[in-house]
């Protein structure tokens, strides 16, 4: 798709960068982003919000946190509220197929442009220590086939089989959906016994799966591992890199609020309302005292948001695929009027202005 675009490599993520800065997750916890993924996953799919978030005990500025955690426990009881609530024990792999990124707005997003499968996958596996603590997946392509391992220390025995079968399916997820051919794992392997009809596993997996195995594994074809992706695009996996890679940059340099509310901004952009108010609680802080720590910081609000929506509007330019609608929607712009005003005071010129003079260039 992207042509000569696929001759650069880049597989390091702006998280590898952040995570020293901020330190890593302790064990038995998970990101206040996840949770907030597995949420509004489920809200989209028709759950109530606000019984869930009383089931979970947590408050919903406490999800917006871009670099807090959580105890585990909050992630077993969420989805253990979200199945009573769907009357469904396969919620779980449904909520990871609608939770995969779609946007620069989602982390993971970035995957997808990737060389190769084995490439988007390694990419998935590298990231995971910002996500959660509680288990790790291993990539093994020595074996052939290749194959992919769900580690649980022994102290996790008792993980809740819908966490495993979360994550499982949001790889499977990934693999079947990045190549227009739709490939899917070999076998599925799973160490606890099936908790509905065996057929909706194979359904929403992909594949066979076989359970009460000695370990949790996804087992493919070694030789599928070196297949082009078709976004792929390294240029913008790195502009990437270098756009997030700047609150770390900033961490180093003693402007954490400054890095912090970057991010907050650049994952809420088109899911809630862009205030400071919100902002501040957060973190658990005053919007006043918020305020005056980004001054301190030569980062006021406004000019911080302005600049999370034009490094994000660039991205969404350099991936070349989407309507200037969209685009508006994505930057948080209810009004297309808007995100055009602020483009012209950005480039000198509209949206609808500067792809017309691309067009007749």
């Amino acid at each position: 798709m992207h042509g000569s675009k696929q001759k650069a490599r880049a597989e390091t993520h702006w998280a590898d960068e952040l995570v020293p800065a901020i330190g890593p997750l302790s064990p038995g916890r998970v990101s206040a982003n996840f949770i907030g993924r597995v949420l509004r996953s489920a809200v989209h799919m028709g759950a109530s919000r606000p019984k869930l978030l009383a089931a979970i005990g947590v408050e919903d500025a406490h999800l917006r946190h871009p670099v807090g955690s959580l105890p585990q426990q909050v992630l077993f009881h969420l989805f253990g509220a979200v199945e009573r609530e769907f009357d469904d024990p396969a919620i779980a792999m449904r909520l990871a197929i609608a939770a995969k990124p779609g946007c620069f707005s989602d982390f993971g997003f970035v995957a997808t442009f990737t060389p190769t499968l084995g490439d988007m996958l390694r990419f998935i596996v590298n990231i995971q220590s910002y996500r959660q603590n509680i288990w790790s997946v291993t990539l093994d392509v020595a074996t052939n086939p290749a194959q992919l391992c769900w580690i649980v220390p022994d102290h996790q025995q008792e993980l809740p089989a819908s966490c495993v079968e979360f994550s499982m399916a949001s790889y499977a997820h990934f693999y079947r959906s990045a190549l227009p051919t739709r490939l899917a794992p070999q076998t599925l392997y799973l160490r606890h016994q099936p908790r509905c009809d065996e057929a909706i596993y194979a359904e929403l997996l992909g594949c066979p799966v076989v359970f009460g195995a000695d370990e949790t594994r996804m087992v493919f074809s070694r030789s599928q591992f070196g297949l082009p992706l078709p976004n792929a695009f390294p240029q913008l996996q790195q502009r990437v890199q270098e756009t997030y890679g700047q609150a770390a940059q900033w961490i180093a340099q003693g402007r954490k609020y400054t890095a912090f509310s970057y991010l907050y901004l650049a994952s809420e952009l088109n899911k809630s309302p862009l205030t400071l108010e919100r902002l501040a609680a957060s973190f658990g802080m005053s919007e006043r005292s918020l305020r005056r720590k980004l001054v301190e910081e030569d980062y006021p609000f406004r000019q911080l948001l302005e600049k999370v929506r034009r490094d994000l509007c660039d991205l969404y330019y350099m991936e070349g695929c989407r309507p200037m609608g969209e685009i508006a929607e994505l930057l948080g712009y209810s009004e297309l009027s808007a995100f055009s005003r602020a483009h012209k005071g950005w480039h000198g010129a509209s949206p609808r202005q500067l792809s017309t003079d691309a067009g007749g260039a």
